[in-house]
């Protein structure tokens, strides 16, 4: 739903999945997290390593009980 810099190039990315979904994330198919949404399907992720601001594609792959990707954004 929501990408956000700050202006030391950190990076905060949030949105939604069914509730308590692992949700990985990906940067130009480079793996930058992984995150559990909350019980309203919320997710958010700073990821560690600084992103520098341009144009980039994010992938958001939502996995099911068995850790295949359910849904992917």
């Amino acid at each position: 739903d929501t990408i956000d810099y700050d202006d030391t190039g950190r990076l905060s990315i949030s949105g939604r999945a069914r509730p308590g979904a692992l949700v990985n994330l990906y940067l130009d198919d480079a793996h930058i997290g992984r995150v559990i949404s909350d019980a309203n399907g919320v997710w958010r992720l700073n990821p560690e390593r600084r992103i520098t601001p341009g144009l980039y594609t994010l992938r958001a792959d939502e996995l099911n009980d068995a850790g295949k990707v359910a849904a992917a954004e």
